[in-house]
């Protein structure tokens, strides 16, 4: 993300200069972000930090108006959903992003309900235009709540079903209209080619490495993965929505609420299955999901079955709910202080600061594992930026930290945002990958090359098995020092130059 960004910031349009899988919108995003707080670390938390405000304001809205009695719920909601949108990552990603606009866009589509038909029709649009800006932040996360959104827009009015198909055709409308947009914006200033490529191509080839009769089966049971997270969500309080059929309940709230909850619930499950990230990282509805459920419960179960003077009983519920809302709050602070989702090891301790500019309020880990066997010195770290800030040159980082083109203020001289065969390029490409590079080093007038020693998928040979990389870093390159897993490699002629 930070390369991404810092690329668009320097003026690299995606698919023209250069390759990732990753949509091109979170990197947009982040790149304004660099503008307005300078390109350091802390604006990747700047930018999460704003999306999970968002969020949890997005999600408050929603349970406010389905179930209007219960506020401090919705407030609850809100808390629950900026422990566990944003937080166990911590900084802007593709998949939390494309959250973000499917929250926004789920919040236009319930304020049809209230909104006369100009105003409607607008909503409906514009959540289109949301959903299609999800799906440009991430394929799998944009997609696959598009039947959630088609869902919320059509099952209010499902009784009048011309109605419901116009407001699915709006919905549409929306999509292809910012979908059209962004053709015309690749036409003039990018690559259809390129984009169709790794955005289609490369994403679907991930997509069936991860597939299997293993994961249709998952897929097929909407709790398998997250389960643990949601079972004190949706069985205690099934009976509450039972029995909001006979209460005073809106029968279109009611309907909203079901489809919500349980289609959160599924993608969640889906999301999990298609990413293979961390269940922690893979539920970005929790608020949203207890927050109804538990709104419907408070309201229909406790409030209308139970009279002010039953104090007792009432006592019991409120520590029911103090336990069953506690749970998940507990459990999302504590992924999100540990870092676990970022594979800290237990016991890991974040102590000193790193003494590098453009990184200086990042607290360092202690241990920081990388690859199979590594750890990552805070000392060499430091050592190895004040070493690329001395040499003042361009330089090639291969595989992982090109963090550092950020840092240093240095061009990302190469076109692959990320080395990974079939993440990134297949790998009978790479020969083409390979002259693609020199060719933009060389143009780059690169000087030194950091290359890591271990790597975070096992790809920091990769290399080697590139003819014309291999043969440029061996032949115009010498090792010149060691900054632990990073071997610094200097130009003969650079070397030439100093001894001068």
């Amino acid at each position: 993300m930070f390369d991404g960004a810092w690329r668009v910031y320097q003026g690299q349009v995606q698919y023209r200069d250069f390759v990732s899988t990753f949509p091109p919108l979170p990197f947009a995003i982040q790149a304004l972000f660099f503008g307005l707080a300078g390109v350091d670390f802390s604006a990747m938390v700047l930018a999460a930090a704003v999306s999970n405000a968002i969020a949890a304001l997005c999600v408050m809205w929603v349970v406010r108006r389905l179930v209007p009695e219960q506020t401090a719920i919705a407030l609850i909601a809100g808390l629950l959903t900026a422990v566990w949108f944003q937080a166990p990552f911590g900084t802007l990603w593709f998949e939390q992003t494309a959250f973000c606009f499917n929250l926004l866009a789920l919040v236009l589509l319930l304020k049809c309900l209230d909104a006369g038909h100009s105003v409607a029709v607008g909503c409906r649009v514009g959540a289109g235009v949301l959903l299609a800006a999800a799906l440009l932040c991430k394929q799998n996360a944009g997609a696959e709540f598009l039947p959630l959104a088609l869902g919320a827009a059509t099952l209010p009015i499902l009784g009048q079903k011309r109605k419901a198909l116009r407001a699915a055709l709006e919905v549409l409308a929306g999509i292809l209209l910012a979908a059209g947009v962004f053709a015309i914006c690749l036409w003039i200033f990018s690559s259809p080619s390129g984009f169709w490529k790794q955005y289609v191509v490369m994403a679907r080839q991930i997509g069936s490495d991860r597939a299997g009769l293993v994961g249709l089966l998952f897929a097929l049971f909407p709790l398998s993965m997250t389960w643990p997270f949601m079972i004190a969500a949706l069985g205690p309080f099934a009976a509450a929505f039972s029995k909001s059929r006979t209460a005073l309940m809106p029968a279109t709230n009611r309907i909203l609420i079901i489809w919500i909850v349980i289609g959160c619930a599924y993608y969640q499950n889906l999301f999990k299955l298609h990413t293979d990230n961390e269940i922690e990282n893979s539920l970005p509805f929790l608020g949203l999901i207890y927050g109804l459920c538990f709104a419907v419960f408070w309201q229909y179960m406790v409030l209308a079955e139970t009279s002010r003077t039953e104090w007792l009983k009432r006592a019991f519920f409120v520590g029911l709910g103090c336990l069953v809302l506690g749970y998940p709050l507990y459990k999302g602070l504590n992924t999100a202080w540990n870092r676990s989702v970022q594979e800290f090891q237990a016991g890991a301790v974040f102590n000193h600061r790193t003494q590098v500019p453009g990184m200086s309020r990042v607290v360092w880990g202690e241990p920081t594992r990388y690859g199979v066997r590594s750890i990552i010195d805070r000392h060499d770290f430091e050592a190895l930026n004040a070493w690329l800030a001395e040499t003042q040159s361009n330089f090639f980082v291969f595989p992982d930290s090109t963090i550092l083109y950020g840092l240093q203020k240095r061009i990302s001289p190469q076109p692959w945002l990320y080395f990974s065969p079939g993440h990134s390029f297949l790998i009978e490409e790479l020969p083409e990958v390979d002259a693609a590079v020199v060719a933009a080093l060389e143009r780059n007038n690169v000087r030194a090359i950091v290359l890591e020693k271990d790597s975070w998928v096992l790809n920091h040979n990769l290399w080697r098995q590139m003819p014309k990389l291999k043969a440029w870093i061996e032949e115009d390159f010498e090792k010149v020092q060691d900054f632990g897993i990073y071997e610094v490699r200097l130009s003969k002629k650079a070397l030439q130059s100093r001894s001068r």
